[in-house]
């Protein structure tokens, strides 16, 4: 099954093309590893063989390894109370480094993984004693409505791009007071349910999914999503979260230029 996978991808075959031009492989062997896949593995029989098999895709087993080796730690500044100074440490990460890491063969869709939707973020469960005795006391309970709404397009859009969530995690230091361990904690144990718990102790960020999601919507900025009585959310309300001294892989824009045919042509994309 493995060799009649490999030999119908098209990033080996060009790799064996680019053997035979650099002199590393004979061309006739080349010809003939091609002949037998087209002799013993026909379209119909590799589906066959590999229906339903799973794989990581390339690039997330070389951000896994890289984490493996560094110890799958990252740069958190912390807080100490007693002397009331923050410091840096390095501390066990509470969430995957990068996510989708496993990939399945559909017959129709070729090698693919379903997004994971992100779930209501319901505030019913946030009681007027949590807003009064935690972080979230300087705002109002309606404040902390309209923050949801930014926060909720936020996960999704972190959620539905791996790229991005990778990004975020790249950050040189998460901190005690800021969102973006927080946010990938809780995308981590809220959304990808499937994972390993990697709750640490010692860490800001080991907290349960409603203890992470009180903590996300202090750092909302209200203001970004208040529109009188209603709610805005455009692409450059995000631009307070991703700082390019924070993210400098990251750049938020009005649009995408020049414009996609579909976009032109008014088609849903």
């Amino acid at each position: 099954m493995h060799r009649a996978e490999i030999m119908n991808r098209d990033d080996i075959r060009l790799l064996g093309e680019k053997y035979v031009a650099e002199g590393r492989m004979a061309k006739g062997m080349y010809d003939s590893i091609l002949s037998n896949r087209e002799d013993f593995f026909s379209e119909r029989t590799v589906d066959l063989l590999s229906r339903a098999a799973s794989g990581t895709p390339v690039c997330n087993s070389a951000v896994l390894q890289q984490a493996a080796t560094n110890g799958n730690k990252v740069h958190v500044w912390l807080y100490d109370k007693k002397k009331k100074e923050s410091f840096l440490t390095l501390q066990p990460r509470n969430w995957d480094p990068i996510i989708y890491n496993s990939q399945v063969n559909d017959p129709i869709e070729r090698y693919g993984t379903r997004m994971k939707p992100v779930n209501q973020l319901s505030l019913s469960q946030l009681t007027d004693n949590d807003i009064k005795n935690d972080i979230l006391k300087e705002k109002t309970k309606s404040d902390n409505v309209a923050a949801s709404v930014m926060l909720y397009v936020l996960l999704g859009i972190v959620t539905g791009c791996k790229e991005l969530y990778h990004a975020i995690d790249s950050k040189a230091a998460h901190s005690f007071d800021d969102w973006s361990g927080y946010l990938l904690a809780f995308v981590h144990s809220d959304v990808m349910k499937h994972s390993d718990r990697t709750n640490q102790g010692t860490s800001p960020f080991s907290k349960s999914p409603k203890a992470l999601l009180m903590t996300l919507l202090k750092f909302v900025p209200v203001s970004h999503v208040r529109n009188g009585a209603g709610f805005v959310c455009g692409p450059l309300c995000f631009a307070g979260f991703f700082s390019q001294d924070h993210y400098p892989r990251i750049c938020i824009s009005n649009g995408v230029f020049p414009a996609p045919e579909d976009i032109r042509d008014d088609n849903d994309i």
